[in-house]
């Protein structure tokens, strides 16, 4: 029996958790696209729905199974409407929750919830992340380590000061008919205050200066080159002072696109709240004995 982790980590960043009955991939895309060609289709006036044959879109068969030559105009119109419209979509898992709960880990929760998508962490392929908390969790974990790892160093001082963080707050409210016509969505965008932590300490001369750090006991350490260079300049080189101004940008694909085609592939009515990520500025300050 196939489990979800024999399945490749790139092909499974996104799942689906509910009452399923097997694991199955979804690409919404290429649904979506299906579903776009039907209606241009319709629209050029090429018949009543149909599958596309190929890639080259030259023919469409029709449900008795008629070939139906497309002209060149009649294809010029499809891909005017597809332009238009976009490609909403994007891939995903879907996974039995019973399954989900015994080989999956997860972070920020107990055990998954039905009907609801999670996203795998950037360092550990077994564990998964609410999707609308996935932002937050991250963040939080990140400044905690931070913290810990430079605690090991033994500090005289710490300041370690994030801020920004998350530039807007996106709501979304959306009901959808799965296989309907009507389509109603309210997407509202709402400023949010940015986001600022900061943890300040004073540390008496501990009775020993040996200093050991563990890598593999963090897990944000692992690919970040400048803080292992902060570590080695303490431990190998007497690095007594340091200070930093870092900016991290980076969304892991997790922004406000996915988070309106999650919406829009849903299948139902849902409410979700997403913090959208911008960037976050870390000033780091710290002295060592």
């Amino acid at each position: 029996m196939e489990t979800i982790l024999d399945i490749d980590p790139g092909d499974r960043i996104i799942i689906k958790v509910g009452d399923y009955s097997e694991i199955k991939s979804i690409d919404s895309k290429k649904q979506s696209n299906i579903e776009k060609i039907k209606k241009a289709s319709k629209a050029a006036g090429i018949g009543v729905g149909g599958r596309l044959v190929g890639r080259a879109a030259l023919t469409l068969i029709s449900p008795i199974g008629a070939a139906l030559l497309v002209s060149a105009t009649d294809i010029m119109s499809i891909n005017k409407l597809l332009q238009s419209k976009g490609t909403d979509g994007f891939s995903y898992v879907e996974v039995p929750i019973n399954h989900a709960s015994s080989f999956l880990k997860w972070k920020g929760i107990i055990s998954p919830e039905k009907n609801t998508f999670y996203i795998k962490s950037p360092h550990n392929d077994a564990v998964y992340i609410p999707a609308a908390k996935f932002h937050t969790i991250l963040f939080e974990e990140k400044y905690n380590e931070a913290i810990a790892l430079l605690t090991e160093l033994k500090p005289k001082s710490l300041l370690v000061e994030c801020m920004e963080g998350y530039s807007k707050e996106i709501k979304t409210k959306a009901g959808f008919q799965k296989d309907g016509i009507n389509v109603n969505a309210d997407f509202e965008k709402d400023s949010r205050v940015e986001r600022k932590n900061m943890y300040r300490g004073e540390y008496k001369k501990p009775e020993t200066l040996e200093r050991h750090v563990v890598s593999s006991e963090y897990i944000w350490y692992q690919s970040e080159t400048l803080w292992q260079k902060v570590v080695d300049g303490v431990i190998r080189h007497g690095l007594e002072q340091v200070e930093m101004d870092i900016i991290y940008d980076n969304d892991f694909g997790v922004n406000a696109d996915l988070e309106l085609s999650l919406a829009k592939v849903a299948g139902g009515n849902i409410a979700v709240k997403f913090a959208s990520f911008k960037k976050t500025r870390w000033k780091v300050k710290a002295t060592f004995w």
